[in-house]
């Protein structure tokens, strides 16, 4: 089995955060993909696939303070096989690189 993530190693997230994922088995379906943080279980996906490519929003519960943690993304097979990817991330309030847009008013008149 194989399994891939977005995640890269020491990269910020944000309470609410989005990843990517690819797992792929040849002899046994894929049936859950498990995301957590610090052996602390985020959020379970189920599937009955061979072949897994999806890509999740989820929310850490905020009993999480800033600071660094593991992420850890791991595929089972239906026959017991199991696949993990482990992380290290930095948890943030806010992600400070994400584009914004500044509003304000605007008049306009006919000529």
């Amino acid at each position: 089995m194989t399994l891939t993530t977005s995640l890269v190693k020491d990269q910020s997230l944000t309470p609410k955060t989005s990843i990517s994922f690819s797992a792929s088995s040849t002899t046994s379906p894929i049936k859950t993909i498990t995301v957590s943080l610090n052996d602390t279980i985020i959020s379970t996906y189920r599937y009955n696939d061979l072949s897994v490519n999806d890509a999740k929003t989820f929310t850490i519960r905020s009993s999480f303070a800033t600071g660094n943690y593991t992420i850890q993304v791991t595929a089972l097979t239906e026959d017991g096989k199991a696949q993990a990817v482990i992380v290290p991330v930095t948890l943030v309030t806010s992600d400070a690189d994400m584009p914004f847009l500044e509003t304000g008013s605007v008049s306009v008149q006919a000529s």
